[in-house]
């Protein structure tokens, strides 16, 4: 019982290695976020210099130039969607793990809520229709196997106490 509870410990640790993996996503997030803000910035800005750009026109090698900056922007503006896409993936992958480990929680909380109602029926009927002598003799009669998870009862300790 005592591993199933520390079982429930186990997913609470998982839970609290989620929060901070969602927490640091929410960083990465604000981060590209503010990229994309400056970036959407450079574009404006861009977009408004395009037209006194253009009057600067005089040679072969300026228009060159001005395509390699478009080649550019363009670059820049694919690595945005592509950093965007990655941003709605981190987003869906940590509501979905948030979902999950939601749905583990309460399957533990659960089932410690079935476990400590079993605790307590049993508690009730030993304390209420077993005498406390004969409750201690069993008890020092008990030996717990880790292998299976279950006790048992030593024979050899049980016939010394009767």
């Amino acid at each position: 019982m005592k591993k199933k509870v520390l079982k429930g410990s186990d997913v609470e640790k998982k839970v609290k290695l989620q929060e901070d993996e969602i927490t640091k996503a929410k960083e990465v997030i604000e981060k590209e976020t503010r990229e994309e803000l400056k970036l959407q910035r450079l574009l404006d800005e861009k977009a408004k210099g395009n037209f006194k750009i253009q009057q600067k026109y005089e040679s072969s090698q300026a228009q060159i130039d001005d395509l390699n900056e478009k080649i550019q922007m363009v670059i820049i503006i694919f690595l945005h969607i592509k950093i965007r896409n990655r941003i709605e993936e981190v987003k869906r992958e940590n509501k979905e793990n948030q979902e999950h480990l939601s749905i583990e929680l309460t399957r533990v909380m659960e089932y410690i809520k079935i476990m400590e109602l079993e605790n307590q029926k049993k508690e009730f009927i030993l304390n209420n229709f077993i005498p406390i002598e004969e409750s201690q003799k069993i008890e020092s009669c008990l030996e717990y196997n880790e292998k299976d998870n279950n006790f048992y009862i030593n024979k050899i300790e049980a016939i010394k106490n009767n």
